[in-house]
């Protein structure tokens, strides 16, 4: 039976995520290795026939489709939140003016792989500007979620 404050069967949740995330991890790897058809089929889909030349695009430029995703989505949701500040934010910027590290964890970030963190998140008032952010590692950045750095573990 779940328990009836919300808060807490999140946090019950929380947990035991955070402590079988090797498990789930290894159960995710099965599910994949039994279903690859079914992901193949999904995945063309998904993408229909006709979006070949938008696929091989993105394909042979990562960079370039992460930096497009991330400054458009990242600006219209500061806007849509009301920040204060709006700035268009280089991704590669921040990474290189934090030296590669985590600002949530302080250990060095894959340049092909990692998230520009908000240090005040934008639902708690934060701004869209270079003095509001870091680079983070995925796994960081989505465990802090919308905490303040007072809040968050690290």
């Amino acid at each position: 039976m779940p328990y009836k404050d919300p808060e807490r069967t999140r946090e019950v949740a929380r947990k035991w995520h955070w402590a079988n995330r090797e498990r789930k991890r290894e159960d995710k790897r099965r599910w994949d290795a039994a279903n690859r058809e079914h992901i193949k089929e999904y995945g063309r889909h998904r993408r229909g026939e006709e979006s070949t030349y938008q696929r091989r695009w993105e394909e042979s430029t990562p960079e370039r489709v992460r930096e497009q995703a991330y400054k458009h989505g990242t600006r219209r949701r500061a806007h849509k939140l009301g920040a204060a500040t709006v700035e268009d934010v280089d991704r590669r910027l921040v990474l290189e003016s934090h030296g590669a590290i985590c600002g949530i964890c302080g250990e060095a970030v894959d340049p092909l792989n990692f998230h520009v963190d908000h240090i005040v998140p934008l639902s708690r008032g934060g701004d869209h500007s270079y003095v509001n952010t870091q680079p983070a590692h995925p796994f960081c950045n989505n465990s802090k979620r919308d905490k303040l750095p007072e809040e968050c573990c690290g």
